[in-house]
């Protein structure tokens, strides 16, 4: 009869009266909308830092009164799931986009604010959840007619414009392409005296393609040296070493060379030699002549800098 040494996991359990722990599973949603990669999402966050101030001037503008708009992110739905988060009845228009179709949604409290303060009132947001009258309507379309120009400009997309027919109070009225598309929605709150409402704007990514396609086609910006890095530069200082192939020559005529003397070595013109920057191979050429002197002509830069290798990597012997 063997013993084991030691107890498994399930023994523990058994001991203790535990049962095993099950897997986690995770239903994988195959209609969730895509995650977007982190340069595209940089793209929406900057039209979103825009957008916030330009509807908060418009919305001062129509209520004559300061607004502050404020919205911390946005989010990736799809068409059906973001129409049946509207409320009903609400106050939304169609905007056009391209060949698609964007949603505005005012919200029912801001417009009748709107309708409010053009007829003389305060311009404080009402509690009552009803669907605007045909009078309403009328005032609250010159505010939607008006946010298409804000997000051209916010969001540099050029296409976006207002859409034929007017606003409607039923969120399933709204004329989408496809209740499976996949939609960017900005929800702003909007807050000032006596008002405090929410504005919901959805897009359909599509229309963001020409703005991803020119920041990932834009090459990086090259890097900008300063005038004090610059005079460093000038004042630096590299060693600088030409190596030639190995070649032989006798002790003697080593043992007599003084300054300026000039050494034969036997090497053609065009004879390949390393470039070697403070101890580092960075650079491959040729030895020539250039107006009557000895030259260097660099034929390769060396990617990947190599050390140099060793000063006496072979022993040298006397002829």
């Amino acid at each position: 009869m063997s013993i084991r040494p030691w107890l498994q996991q399930k023994d523990v359990d058994a001991l203790f009266g535990a049962a095993p722990a099950q897997p986690e599973v995770r239903t994988f949603d195959f209609m969730a909308p895509p995650r977007l990669p982190r340069e595209r999402r940089a793209v929406i966050a900057a039209g979103l830092e825009r957008l916030r101030p330009a509807v908060a001037a418009l919305a001062s503008a129509r209520l004559r009164k300061p607004v502050e708009v404020t919205g911390s992110d946005f989010e990736t739905v799809r068409a059906g799931d973001l129409v049946n988060a509207m409320p009903t009845p609400c106050a939304a228009w169609p905007l056009a986009v391209g060949g698609g179709t964007a949603i505005l949604d005012l919200g029912v409290p801001f417009a009748l604010a709107v309708v409010d303060r053009a007829f003389g009132g305060n311009g404080d947001a009402v509690t009552l959840q009803r669907a605007l009258t045909p009078l309403e309507q009328r005032v609250a379309d010159a505010v939607a007619a008006a946010v298409p120009a804000v997000l051209r400009d916010a969001l540099h997309l050029s296409s976006i414009a207002a859409a034929p027919g007017a606003g409607t109070a039923e969120p399933a009225a709204l004329p989408l392409r496809a209740r499976d598309e996949v939609f960017v929605v900005f929800r702003l709150a909007l807050i000032g005296d006596g008002l405090d409402t929410t504005w919901t704007i959805g897009l359909p990514l599509e229309a963001f393609e020409p703005l991803f396609e020119t920041v990932e086609a834009a090459p990086a910006p090259a890097p900008v040296m300063s005038i004090e890095n610059a005079r460093e530069l000038q004042q630096a200082h590299v060693g600088l070493v030409v190596r030639l192939p190995l070649f032989r020559v006798r002790a003697g005529n080593l043992a007599e060379l003084a300054a300026g003397d000039t050494l034969p070595t036997g090497h053609a013109p065009g004879t390949l030699v390393e470039v070697l920057v403070n101890g580092h191979v960075r650079f491959r050429g040729t030895v020539g002549q250039v107006r009557g002197r000895l030259g260097l002509q660099i034929t390769e830069t060396v990617s990947n800098p190599q050390p140099a290798r060793p000063a006496r990597d072979r022993e040298g012997r006397a002829l």
